[in-house]
């Protein structure tokens, strides 16, 4: 997925600039795309469906009903935006060819652009869920980046698609930001529980004398 000023109408993975020449919010480029493909569309509809019964499966296991549901439906949306046919076939490629394409010193700048940002944007949800479930961080990271890895290989191999190292980075990143997020949240709660446990004992302690 990567941006480009010269994109069809009808390809998702590249963003038009909008009339007036401002920076579109990167949660507005990953809604345009949905809204204007039916194959996203219906891969989001069975990602929401394969979500649901794995948290019914976990519940059932006793396991964190939570991180099951939440990995599998960020994982199916992962999917849906990147792989769902979106142009006619193309030439088989390789992973060499489509990096070539790109300089490396254009990577920080495309980072930053909208198409970077909403990549990023892309995999916060799968940071959060995954180390939730997994709990390691490293391991959750180097998933991230080996599942963009994959992803890019996919995207060679199928028309309509652009495969570049960009979005590699950009996917890590996001992951990366998922569990910062997950951290923080985590910290938060835990902080509070306590504090609501030691309000709990000096309430029934009652006030010292």
């Amino acid at each position: 997925m990567r941006a480009a000023t010269d994109a069809p109408p009808d390809a998702p993975d590249r963003v038009r600039p909008s009339p007036t020449g401002a920076r579109q919010h990167p949660g507005v480029t990953l809604l345009r795309i949905v809204l204007r493909q039916e194959a996203i569309q219906a891969l989001l509809l069975l990602a929401l469906v394969a979500s649901v019964a794995a948290g019914l499966l976990a519940r059932r296991a006793g396991r964190d009903v939570v991180a099951w549901t939440g990995t599998v439906a960020a994982v199916g949306v992962v999917v849906a935006l990147t792989q769902a046919p979106v142009g006619p076939p193309a030439p088989v490629r390789s992973l060499d060819v489509c990096w070539s394409t790109t300089p490396l010193t254009s990577i920080g700048r495309d980072l930053v652009s909208t198409q970077g940002l909403a990549n990023v944007l892309l995999f916060v949800p799968l940071g959060v869920f995954v180390h939730r479930l997994v709990g390691s961080a490293w391991w959750v990271v180097a998933g991230g980046a080996a599942l963009s890895v994959l992803i890019e290989l996919a995207q060679a191999l199928q028309g309509g698609h652009d495969c570049t190292p960009t979005d590699v980075v950009a996917n890590t990143v996001g992951t990366a930001c998922g569990v910062v997020v997950h951290l923080v949240v985590v910290r938060v709660v835990l902080r509070l529980r306590r504090e609501e446990t030691a309000d709990g004992l000096h309430n029934v302690s009652g006030p010292s004398r």
